[in-house]
Parts: structure tokens; sequence; C-alpha cells
């Protein structure tokens, strides 16, 4: 079986927010008070970074990445 990517985007704005529904709040909450580890990783914006993370976790366990 394949390692288990979890992306989630943190919006800026509450506009941004009430358009998905697919935020869990105590769940984020959870995962940024855990901290970053060996499959949570915290970036501030979607670029050549996030995208690499992607990559050791797709040939790792797997993660959490929180943009």
């Amino acid at each position: 079986m394949g390692s288990v990517i979890e992306l989630l985007f943190i919006f800026q704005s509450e506009e941004d927010y009430l358009m998905t529904d697919t935020i869990n709040l105590s769940k984020l909450a959870n995962l940024v008070a855990t901290g970053e580890s060996e499959t949570i990783e915290f970036k501030e914006a979607f670029n050549d970074e996030p995208i690499e993370t992607l990559v050791v976790f797709m040939n790792a366990k797997g993660g959490t990445l929180l943009i």
C-alpha cells in the first residue's frame, strides 16, 4: 500500500474559509498544537518547497502538510 498524504490549506480570510467545508477545526488545532514532526510540516506559501515536502512524504510514511 502507498503512503497516505494529507494536504490542508489554511485560508487567510473568513470568506475563503466559508467557501470550503473540508476543514475540521479541532483536527487543525490538534495538528498545530502537536507541531512539526517527521510526518507533519507547516509551510507559509505554496511554492517549490511544499512540493518537495510532498515528494519526501510520498517516499516515506506519508504525512500532513499544512499550507
